[in-house]
C-alpha cells in the first residue's frame, strides 16, 4: 500500500513507441515512454481537479486529487467490503461443513448466491484497497487517455 502524503510528485508517461512481436509460441509487447515530473499538494478536504498539458504532445489531461482524509475513507470502504466478503465465504464454508444439506429452499438459495457473489468481490476489493492512492489521471472528457500513463500506478488495460 502506498503511503499518503500531502505533497506528491507524479510522473506522467507519454508513449513514444510500441512494438509487438508475435510468433507462434511467443508473444512480446514492448512500450517506451518519455517521463515528466509534476508536483502537487493535496487539498485539505474533498477533491480537487488539475488541468495538465503533456509536454511531449500538448494533449490536455485532467488529474483528480483526493484529500488524505477522503482517500482513507475510500480505502476503509474497500477494506470493509473485502472483510465482509471474506467473512461470508468463511461462514458459508463453515455452514456447509456443519449443516447437513438440503436446507430449506430460500435459505439454500441465499447461501449459494452470497457465496458465489463473495468469491469475485473479495479479491477485487482487497486489490482496490491496496492500490487506492486518491489520484486519477484522465483526459478532460473522462475517457481513456490513449498514450499517457501515470508512472508508479497499476496499469490497467488500454492505458
Amino acid at each position: 500500500m502506498q503511503p499518503l502524503r500531502r505533497k506528491i510528485a507524479i510522473k506522467l508517461g507519454h508513449q513514444i513507441h510500441e512494438h509487438t512481436l508475435d510468433l507462434f509460441v511467443y508473444w512480446r509487447y514492448t512500450s517506451h515512454y518519455y517521463l515528466f515530473d509534476f508536483h502537487f499538494t493535496r487539498p485539505a478536504r474533498g477533491q480537487r481537479r488539475f488541468d495538465l498539458r503533456c509536454p511531449a504532445c500538448g494533449k490536455d489531461l485532467m488529474l483528480r486529487l483526493d484529500s488524505v482524509e477522503r482517500t482513507k475513507q475510500i480505502r476503509k470502504r474497500y477494506l470493509t467490503t473485502a472483510l465482509t466478503g471474506s467473512a461470508v465465504v468463511a461462514a458459508t464454508v463453515a455452514l456447509g461443513g456443519f449443516v447437513h444439506l438440503p436446507l430449506p429452499g430460500t435459505v439454500e438459495a441465499v447461501v449459494l448466491i452470497a457465496f458465489l457473489l463473495s468469491l469475485p468481490v473479495t479479491p477485487i476489493a482487497w486489490w482496490l484497497w491496496r492500490i487506492e492512492d486518491g489520484i486519477r489521471l484522465t483526459d478532460p472528457t473522462g475517457k481513456r487517455r490513449k498514450g499517457h500513463w501515470r508512472a508508479g500506478s497499476p496499469r490497467l488495460s488500454g492505458a
